[in-house]
């Protein structure tokens, strides 16, 4: 049987001003429990399935709110060789595969669990880029519907403006999903670097966390100003061996901790090329496991809600451990901000 491990990331979707919750109605609930959502590629299709909205706590507390489901990587094989008894033979064969992950989606802190069952199963890349499509899909459809709303009843001098400040207000929604990492691991592995040849960070904006205050944050604050271009990156490259390993460990544990921030070290460990990073969209990235914060699924049959209550427990256990930390979320408190959104979620959906 397969061992199957539950890996940590934090999902973080924008449009604006606006974060995931204050989305949820319109461009998220639709994204993920739409019936008709689809996304193929060649003979691949990419579907999510058994998507449900729970409360893993039994004391009623909404922080436990969570979206669970599998996104499922539906593909039709063609064979049209196969080496058989030391020849090679003609065929025509169809193989049909349909490996899934697991994932649940915690609303309160925008925390994901994620779990590839099988051989094949999708990554955290697919799964990112899935619902980066179904969420555009939605939106498209959302903003042409807002769109002949201010459009109504109104003189053409007052509708154009109005819709383009509509627009602007409301941007295409962005996806980004940034690994947790093992802080004490990832500055074993680069103090173990005998040289540096490059640090790079890509600067995330967050969700509803509050500003960490720090020099990621600084470039956060004027990637904002400038209108929050796509990509906001620090890169830092030298061929001479120049770079400080200590002090470079410490800038990445900065870009760990923050928990919004991607990055990447290439260097060398003896003779030996190396690159830690926590970007999912790097198909070869073999030192990842040696610095990402998994545990063993205990059940390997577990349901999609029997893993994501063990992962929320792990998670728990991992912050008692200093092993990740949880963000101070704005108006998180009773009667907070947060507290407001997910009590309108659950009345709405769940009640």
């Amino acid at each position: 049987m397969r061992h199957k491990k539950i890996n940590f990331a934090n999902l973080v979707c924008r449009s604006g001003d606006n974060t995931m919750l204050d989305m949820f109605d319109h461009i998220i609930y639709p994204a993920f429990f739409g019936e008709a959502l689809e996304r193929t590629y060649g003979s691949t299709t990419f579907v999510f399935h058994g998507v449900k909205l729970v409360n893993l706590r039994d004391d009623g507390d909404l922080s436990g709110l969570a979206i669970v489901g599998r996104i499922i990587r539906d593909a039709h094989l063609k064979a049209e060789q196969r080496f058989e008894n030391g020849a090679l033979k003609e065929v025509d064969d169809t193989l049909h595969s349909s490996p899934s992950s697991m994932f649940a989606l915690f609303l309160h802190n925008h925390r994901m669990a994620y779990v590839q069952e099988h051989a094949g199963s999708p990554s955290l890349k697919l799964f990112r880029s899935t619902l980066e499509y179904f969420v555009k899909k939605i939106y498209r459809l959302w903003l042409k519907e807002q769109r002949a709303l201010v459009r109504r009843g109104r003189p053409r001098s007052q509708w154009v403006e109005l819709r383009e400040n509509f627009t602007h207000l409301n941007p295409m929604p962005t996806i980004d999903i940034v690994p947790l990492v093992d802080e004490r691991n990832i500055r074993d592995a680069i103090l173990e670097m005998g040289s540096i040849s490059s640090l790079v960070f890509e600067v995330v904006r967050t969700n509803d966390e509050v500003p960490p205050g720090s020099v990621l944050d600084a470039v956060r604050k004027k990637k904002v100003k400038l209108g929050n271009p796509k990509n906001a990156i620090l890169k830092y490259s030298d061929s001479e061996n120049t770079f400080d390993i200590a002090e470079a460990a410490e800038s990445v544990i900065e870009a760990v901790q923050d928990q919004n921030t991607l990055y990447t070290v290439k260097g060398q460990v003896g003779t030996a090329n190396v690159q830690y990073s926590n970007q999912i969209n790097l198909d070869d990235n073999a030192e990842m496991d040696k610095i990402a914060i998994s545990v063993p699924l205990i059940n390997a049959n577990a349901s999609l809600t029997q893993m994501a209550r063990q992962a929320s427990q792990e998670y728990t256990a991992l912050k008692q451990h200093g092993r990740v930390a949880e963000p101070e979320m704005v108006g998180a408190g009773v009667g907070g901000v947060i507290i407001g959104k997910l009590t309108r979620i659950f009345e709405r959906y769940m009640r």
